[in-house]
This record gives C-alpha cells, structure tokens and sequence, in this order.
C-alpha cells in the first residue's frame, strides 16, 4: 500500500547524552516523528432497487476500502423523495443495511458512513457515499397515460385507461385524486363510476379543452397506492348546419327565402353568395332572403354558403343552397287604335306590368321610331307612328326591354275611319199677321257642315200636330213660302240639311225646326147712332180663328151670335131708354192658346130718343 507521508512535528526535548560536555557549554536537538493519512475509499455514490420488502430485507453495499485500522458503517440521514427524514434503514452486519418491513415504495437517499479507526503510522478517517435506494412496489401502474374523446352535449362518456398490476393478489380499486383544466384550475367533470374498473367518465357538456387527471391505484392486500398522471385531450364537436332546401329557381326581381332549421353549435352565423352577379343574400334570425340580380340570360347559378363559426366546443360548419335565377317576364297590354277622324294624330296605346322598361317601336320591326322609358307600371304611352287621316289598319310593331327581363315584343293596329258629318242646322223661327197674299222667309244655312249641301222640306204640322199643306220650300233659294189666308196659328216646318261628306267624314244630315207664328186680327165695325126701341148691329170681324165674345154695357145687351160666322150681330130692344143720350161699351175677345185675351176701345154709341 502506497503510504503519503505526513510530518507531524510532535514536541520538541532535550536531550542529554553522553557526549562531551565542555564547561559552559549546552546543545539542544529537535526531533521530528513522521505518520500517514488512512487511506480508506468509499464510493461517493451508489444505487440499488429492491421490491417492496414483506420483512426485514438486508442490503449490501460494496464496502469501503485501503482502511488502517478498524471499520465501522453507520447510517448519517435517510430521506424519501419529498425530501423528508425517515427511520426505515439501519446498518446490517458487514457492508450492508437493513429495510424495515412494509417499507413504502418510492426512491430514498439513504447517506452511510464509513469510519476507519487509523493505527500507529495513520490517522482515523471516515467517508460518507449516498446511496439511492428504489424501493419498488409491488402495484404497477403505466403513468403516463392520454386520450381523447369528442365532445358531447347531450352524452356522459366512459374513456378506458391502462389498468394497475400488482403481485400481492389483492383488488386494485381506483379514485381520482386531482382534475384539472389546462389553466391549473381544478375542475369537477371526472368521476370514477366504478372503482375496480380501469375507466373514468366525462360528464355530458365536459367543454373542449385539455385535462389533467390525476388517478390512483390502490393495492387491497398492501394498502399500496400508485398515481397515474392522465391526459385527455376532448376535442371540438363537428358542428351541423341544415337548411330547410338545398336549392331553388327564382324569376327576377322576385326574392326567395330559405330556413336555417339547425345550427348545433350555435355559432354565430354567416351567408355569402359566390356569385353576387346572380343574387345577393341577407339574413335575418334563421331566415335567409336571396335577391336575384338582373341575370342577362336564364339559367344563372349562385352557391349561397351558410356558416356557422367554431365556438369553444364545435368546429366550424356550413351547408350550402343553390339557387337558379331567371330572367322575368314582361306582360305587355296593348290597345289597338280604331278611331274616326278628328284632325289629330291618333296612337295605339301599350302599357307593361314592369315599371322603368324602355319602349322601342315603329312601323316595322327595326323598330327606333319612337323611345319612351315608363315611369310607373300599368301606365298608357302611345305607340308612334300615329295616324291622321283617314286609312286601313296600319301595323305598329313595339319591344320593350329592361335588365333583368326577357325582351317583349308584339304588333298592333291603329285605324281612321271617317268621321261623322258635323253638319249643324240651327232651329230658326218665323212670325208675320195673318194675311190674305202668300208670305215668304229666306231660311239660314247650316253650319259646319262638310261636303256640299243640299236642302229639304221635311215636314209641316199645326199645334195640334197634325200635318198641314200650307207651306212650301224652294231647295235651291232656301226660301220658304206661307200660302195666301194661312190661318192664325202655330206652326212647326222641318227642313233637313244634307252634307254631302269627303275624304274623313262621312255624309251627315242635320234639321232644322222652323217655327211659324201667323197671328191673327179683329176687325170691329159699329153703328153711330142707335133708336130707342130698334135694333143696332154691330159687325166685328174676327177672322182667323173662333173665340167667344162678350159684351160689357151700361145697359143689358143681348149677344146673338153663330158658329164660325165671320160676322155676327148684335141686337138690343132698348126698350128700358128714356131719352137721348149716349151708351158706352166694350168688346172683349177671349184669348186662347195663341192670343191673349183683347179688349176694343171704348166704343160710345149717340142714342136718338124717339118716343113710340
């Protein structure tokens, strides 16, 4: 063995020898004892593992080496995993030590020293060596473990883990020791549902999310436990979207509708058209309107994609709605023109269903005679060209056009006819006193007429209606004639206007009334003088027409007369007169239908007494 010198310096004597000692003389001497270090060896580290010790196990370690002098192993500190002092180990015979019995599993830093007495040339030492001590148990349980589930609103779900092993033959029972979200916050969604059975369960509505689950085997027979750090991963729901029809054909501008029926993650909702050029969409709640666009052609396809975003516990998820979009159609309502003749141009007339369609037409089907762009629907514009004159049925042809529509197209008619005759003959009237010569009366024209006119006496008649033969006409002159001694009365004579017609207006008539008044006259004659006790007579003429007369006197006259007479006459006795004298009295007619009531002058009779 090598030996490592150490000089100690023990004391320092003196020492007499037998020397010589001259007189006065002194020699000191310093002597110097040399020893070594012991030189033991003890590994700083050592390691071992054992099962779980049923009784009192012994352990070697390897032992200490190069000692001088005396070797002892003592025990400095053991300590379990926590770091925390326990009594489990103690020092066995040689180079070993000693587990207690039921000693826990886990791992322990057991420090053990050695200790070497030293002998006459080395000193004592000691070395200290951990040991690392695994004490194994017999319950194995494989930790880490993970898995996944999908989430699950309405479902409770069981997730199986590796199960626990275990030599002593005893139920292994499980429990959750700690649960928790991936924010370190304890949560409550884990349950053992039944203790012996490798499997836990997520309660239904366990959010999304990854969790940290703590389990625990335990050893019926050892009352050994073992902990298992799970992970579980739920993942997102697939979320569904459905729709109440997966397509539909529109005509434009009518807008269509579908339902959003389901929405399982209640995400918030979106809706696009890929084709904004077809339709456009909106969305109100669960309803989706679609707006066709003015297509220039049927047949057009939008996708409308409805999507639902991801929330915390679905993904995200869209269904998808096609709509078809076709042009509409526009209902033209065209009036043809059949009028007569009126001095101005006349249209055919169309109106559209379609408010803001441009209306093209004209005489043939190239059309660009007339543009008219309608304001509001159902309204009447006029087709051009019109006609003025009169003419046979002549084609208008017409197109309407908007965006978004099919092109209308369509003919119709506008025809003149001749007008009627706007001959008018004003009723005219005509009065002279009866008279015994013929009479005469230039009648007017007619007025407005068109074409030349002719003229014709149509009819002649009293008051009473009844056709007389007292009046002619000349057609050429227009002068009408009364005959001689006409009587009184009156009278109503139709002469008819005729126009002749033209090019627009058709030949026409129009009459005239003529009404002749021939008023008649009384022709009164009266004696001078009359003699008491004769007669008078008195002649008044009342030709024309028949009335009664009466007579208003002083004294009482006596009226004779005859029917239809011309003359009549009337007599008085005066027999009641006393003398000379005069006799006033009045001649009244009575008027009738024609004449008023007329009264003569005051007629004053000389009255010659002649005594009898």
């Amino acid at each position: 063995m090598r030996q490592i010198k150490k000089v100690l310096t023990v004391m320092t004597m003196l020492l007499c020898l037998c020397i010589p000692v001259f007189a006065d003389e002194t020699q000191t001497t310093t002597l110097t004892f040399t020893v070594y270090e012991n030189g033991l060896t003890f590994g700083s580290t050592e390691s071992g593992s054992m099962n779980y010790p049923t009784a009192i196990t012994n352990k070697t370690f390897t032992a200490a080496s190069g000692e001088n002098g005396t070797l002892t192993y003592s025990i400095q500190s053991q300590k379990n995993s926590s770091n925390t002092t326990v009594s489990y180990f103690t020092i066995g015979s040689g180079a070993s030590f000693n587990v207690a019995a039921n000693t826990p599993a886990g791992t322990y830093t057991i420090v053990i020293r050695a200790s070497a007495a030293g002998d006459s040339t080395h000193v004592a030492a000691t070395k200290d060596k951990t040991y690392t001590l695994t004490v194994n148990s017999p319950l194995s349980f494989t930790t880490p473990q993970s898995g996944s589930l999908t989430y699950s609103a309405s479902s409770d779900q069981n997730r199986s883990f590796t199960a626990a092993t275990s030599g002593s033959g005893g139920t292994i029972s499980y429990s959750i020791q700690s649960q928790k979200n991936s924010s370190n916050t304890t949560v409550s969604y884990f349950s053992i549902p039944t203790a012996t059975t490798a499997s836990f369960r997520a309660t239904s509505g366990t959010p999304a999310g990854t969790y940290t689950i703590v389990i625990r085997a335990t050893d019926s027979v050892t009352s050994l436990y073992k902990d298992c750090t799970y992970t579980l991963t739920v993942n997102k729901a697939s979320g569904s979207v459905v729709l109440s029809a997966e397509s539909g054909t529109l005509v434009y501008p009518s807008t269509g509708t579908f339902t959003i029926n389901t929405n399982t993650s209640g995400g918030d909702l979106t809706v696009t058209s890929d084709t904004t050029s077809v339709a456009t969409v909106s969305r109100s709640g669960t309803t989706v309107t679609i707006t066709p666009a003015a297509v220039s052609s049927d047949g057009g396809t939008s996708v409308i994609t409805v999507t639902s975003a991801a929330t915390a516990n679905y993904n995200s998820a869209s269904a998808t709605y096609t709509v078809t979009v076709n042009r509409g159609t526009i209902t033209l309502t065209a009036t043809a023109k059949n009028a007569a003749y009126s001095g101005s141009e006349q249209y055919a007339q169309i109106k559209s269903n379609v408010a803001g369609v441009t209306i093209v037409s004209g005489s043939t089907t190239s059309y660009g005679t007339s543009i008219t762009t309608n304001a509001t629907a159902n309204t009447n514009y006029n087709l051009k060209p019109g006609q003025t004159n009169v003419t046979s049925a002549q084609t208008v042809y017409y197109k309407a056009t908007k965006a978004g529509y099919k092109d209308a197209t369509g003919s119709t008619t506008v025809t003149i006819t001749k007008a009627s005759n706007p001959v008018a003959y004003a009723n005219q009237t005509w009065s002279y006193n009866y008279a015994t010569s013929a009479q005469t009366k230039t009648l007017a024209e007619a007025t407005n007429n068109q074409g030349a006119v002719t003229y014709s006496l149509q009819s002649q008649k009293n008051s009473s209606n009844t056709t007389v033969n007292y009046f002619t006409f000349n057609t050429s002159t227009r002068v009408l004639t009364a005959a001689a001694n006409t009587p009184a009365g009156t009278y109503t004579v139709v002469v008819r206007a005729s126009a002749a017609g033209n090019d627009n207006y058709n030949s026409g008539t129009a009459d005239s009334t003529v009404t002749v008044t021939v008023q008649g006259r009384q022709l009164i004659t009266v004696p001078t003088e009359v003699t008491v006790g004769g007669s008078a007579t008195i002649t008044y003429d009342v030709l024309g027409y028949d009335m009664d007369i009466s007579v208003e006197s002083e004294n009482d006259f006596h009226l004779v007369y005859a029917d239809d007479a011309v003359a009549y006459t009337m007599t008085e006795s005066w027999s009641d007169l006393t003398g000379t004298g005069s006799l006033d009295m009045n001649i009244a007619v009575t008027g009738n239908a024609n004449y008023a009531e007329e009264y003569s002058d005051l007629l004053t009779f000389s009255i010659v007494y002649t005594p009898r």
